[in-house]
């Protein structure tokens, strides 16, 4: 009688170490990334952040990623809806102005409409500006901000020096008249647009000439850059005759 073979136990099969498994390799990857990530934070320079407030969103991220911080992001202001992020407002910035961190480190940009409105209305004042150029709102501010004393004097001062060696000229200003405004012609380009025409009694003394010339005064004035100017090419005054100048109040 013959003796049955010994049975082997059933082979199995070695089980592979988990970073030989899909998702260990994954998790391999996810640590290695993260570990650069840290290290390139860490090994980051510091630099100040650009003061870039007052600045369009546009201009701020070029400011921002020239000196190296290229991490960028826009927030509108309390709610606002900003379509055209470039060319809104940057109004405050995180971190402040002038504070050293990493170049890494994100940089939030508070944005709102205000830059955006500004050039709406510069563009709306310049159409209506077209359309009625003596009654627009730009010209109406320019005539509001002309000091009608400077202007007197600044154009009694002219209107002397350009009698020269002629002889002089004696200009009643409590006569003085004047238009709503005007549109200045013929004036030097870096002059107001708008001006005021101001007139008045004046007697011309001339040399030679024994009664004083009867005169009405002609004189344009302007605002610009918060001062007020005279306008030569059309200061000058007019003889007249005598009912003409009495009538004159």
């Amino acid at each position: 009688m013959s003796t049955p073979a010994p049975q082997l136990p059933p082979r199995t099969k070695p089980k592979k170490p988990f970073y030989k498994k899909w998702w260990g390799i994954l998790l391999i990857i996810i640590v290695i990334l993260t570990l650069i990530g840290v290290a390139a934070m860490l090994l980051a320079p510091s630099k100040k952040v650009p003061d870039v407030v007052g600045k369009t969103y546009g201009e701020a991220q070029k400011i921002l990623d020239d000196a190296g911080f290229s991490s960028v992001t826009p927030q509108p202001k309390d709610g606002e809806i900003i379509l055209a992020v470039s060319s809104a407002e940057v109004v405050a910035q995180d971190p402040q102005p002038g504070a050293t961190v990493k170049v890494t480190t994100q940089i939030k940009l508070t944005i709102s409409r205000a830059n955006i409105e500004k050039k709406e209305k510069a563009a709306e004042a310049e159409k209506e500006a077209k359309a009625d150029p003596l009654n627009s709102n730009k010209a109406k501010a320019d005539i509001a901000a002309i000091n009608i004393e400077q202007g007197q004097q600044g154009c009694h001062e002219l209107l002397e020096r350009k009698q020269g060696d002629a002889g002089r000229l004696e200009i009643d200003w409590a006569t003085m008249k004047k238009t709503p405004w005007v549109q200045l012609e013929n004036k030097d380009p870096e002059q107001g647009d708008y001006g005021l025409i101001l007139e008045a009694k004046g007697k011309a003394i001339v040399q030679g000439i024994k009664e004083p010339t009867l005169a009405i005064v002609k004189c344009s004035v302007y605002e610009m850059d918060g001062e007020t100017y005279v306008d030569g090419t059309n200061t000058n005054f007019t003889t007249t005759d005598k009912p003409t100048w009495d009538a004159w109040k």
